[in-house]
């Protein structure tokens, strides 16, 4: 599956896998980084899921009650998109 590093990551890289997603995408810092917010917004600008407090290197996000696009993901501080088919 593809992954698609976010802009901006100079010390700290995330990857999405798989983009596009179906049911689940897994966000994912590789390394000893960890994930402590992080929020996906739809081309709006609303957010529509918010998950704090993480403290841990991967998540995976359920996308059931998402329509299918096009969203943008901000993980700590570090934006990217993410495709919901």
């Amino acid at each position: 599956s593809a992954t698609e590093p976010l802009a901006n990551q100079a010390e700290l890289p995330v990857q999405i896998s798989p983009n596009p997603a179906g049911t689940s995408f897994v966000v994912h810092v590789p390394g000893a980084g960890q994930i402590d917010q992080l929020r996906l917004f739809n081309l709006a600008g609303q957010v529509v899921l918010s998950r704090t407090g993480i403290k841990d290197n991967q998540l995976t996000i359920e996308t059931n009650d998402l329509l299918p696009g096009l969203y943008l993901l901000e993980v700590d501080g570090r934006r990217g998109k993410v495709l919901i088919q």
